[in-house]
């Protein structure tokens, strides 16, 4: 299952939820990004595909089965 959310909510949400954060920078002119300072110098995070880049998915193999038969096994 995939989030509704876009790329420009994503950044807005980081914005708004950590706004005033002291290792996060809002770019001037840049609306659909964001900075985290590092500790050597702050890498800037642009929107723009970010959710698809990012986004975690399972193997068809490796997925959890949707339902799960117990049996009751007493001697």
């Amino acid at each position: 299952m995939h989030s509704k959310g876009t790329d420009l909510t994503f950044v807005t949400k980081v914005h708004t939820q950590l706004n005033g954060h002291s290792h996060l920078v809002r770019p001037r002119f840049l609306p659909d990004a964001f900075i985290v300072k590092h500790y050597a110098q702050g890498v800037t995070y642009i929107g723009a595909g970010f959710l698809d880049k990012n986004r975690d998915t399972i193997s068809g193999a490796s997925k959890a089965p949707q339902s799960i038969e117990v049996t009751d096994v007493r001697d």
